[in-house]
Formats: structure tokens, sequence, C-alpha cells
């Protein structure tokens, strides 16, 4: 089973988001792992904003 948490992530842009984490580590990461179909014209997702 997966663990699925919120927590506070230093951002690549030097700044603090809440991020969904799986599993220890950020969706954004995730998603930038997923080199195929329509994620790949996004270059990197690492900036993504989740949670204001």
């Amino acid at each position: 089973m997966n663990r699925i948490e919120v927590k506070q992530v230093k951002t690549c842009y030097d700044y603090s988001e809440y991020y969904w984490i799986i599993d220890g580590i950020p969706i954004t990461e995730h998603l930038d792992r997923c080199p195929k179909g329509s994620l790949a014209n996004f270059k990197t997702l690492l900036g993504l904003l989740l949670f204001s």
C-alpha cells in the first residue's frame, strides 16, 4: 500500500510549497519521471504549484 501525505517542500526555485508526497517522493518528481505521453511536452514539472 502506498503512503500519501502532504508536506512542505523546498522547490527548485528556492521557495516552499505544500506538495503531495507519495512514498516519500514529491508528486512533481513522480510526474517528472514520466517521459511518455503529453507530459513530455512540459520538459519538467518540478515547479508545479499544487497548493497555495
